[in-house]
């Protein structure tokens, strides 16, 4: 079998399903077809990496124990040239291994055995909101704030944010999950909140540690701008709260 196959079907999403299991990879493979999604298939790291730069996917479905080149160093790859959404796809059920997932930039994790209707579900929802951060068409609104002495600006338009004119680099999931804060700023929103007003899921379709991860990678970014502390507050057992200054 080549490294890569094309399955044809609707050009309008793409997806990419990077697993060294035959039979793994050809049933999500062919979920994702009966959905209606173009499908891409690559067997090994380096096929995956070469099928990105070609095809420019609208998503990525990596499993993490693949060989010679692992999981975790085709998502670093991706993450540092900016590349697609990626869910990732793994046996490795401990949390440690889906929080190192996250940290390193990943959208999503799922863990083997999992439900097809589920990935698709998940699939489509991370295109959805990649499509939205890459339209620059869309007249939304200017938000503006004042953030430990700093001048705070979220363009909803190109989902773009910038801190005293220095543009904070996020991920569509990390754009969308700041956008939910800053639309209910001063409102404290627990964690089942958040899953389902940024994930569209419920607690135990995505776990609570998933909004953890992010909200710790989206403080780590607005700090690194401000020189400062972070303009998201934690309510210890009950949720977390957007706080500007003004």
């Amino acid at each position: 079998m080549a490294a890569l196959e094309k399955h044809d079907t609707d050009p309008k999403a793409t997806v990419l399903v990077v697993e060294d299991d035959s039979a793994i990879r050809r049933g999500v493979v062919d979920r994702l077809i009966a959905e209606g999604l173009e499908a891409y298939e690559a067997c090994d790291g380096q096929a995956a990496l070469e099928a990105i730069n070609r095809l420019s996917p609208d998503l990525v479905v990596l499993d993490l124990g693949l060989p010679a080149l692992s999981g975790y160093e085709v998502l670093r790859r991706i993450q540092a040239a900016g590349g697609p959404p990626v869910i990732l796809l793994s046996g490795l059920g401990s949390e440690a291994d889906r929080v190192l997932g996250l940290e390193m930039g990943a959208d999503d994790y799922v863990t083997k055995p999992f439900s097809g209707r589920e990935l698709v579900v998940r699939a489509r929802n991370l295109i959805r909101r990649s499509r939205a951060s890459n339209n620059d068409d869309s007249e939304g609104e200017l938000y503006t704030a004042m953030i430990s002495g700093a001048e705070f600006e979220v363009d909803f338009a190109r989902r773009s944010v910038k801190l005293d004119d220095i543009e904070i680099v996020l991920t569509p999931r990390e754009f969308d999950l700041l956008a939910c804060f800053v639309n209910h700023p001063r409102q404290v929103l627990t964690k089942p909140q958040l899953l389902n007003l940024v994930w569209d899921a419920q607690v135990g379709w995505v776990g609570e540690s998933t909004v953890t991860e992010h909200v710790r990678r989206l403080r780590t970014k607005l700090k690194v701008a401000d020189g400062s502390g972070s303009c998201i507050d934690t309510l210890w057992g009950v949720g977390y709260r957007f706080e500007p200054d003004s």
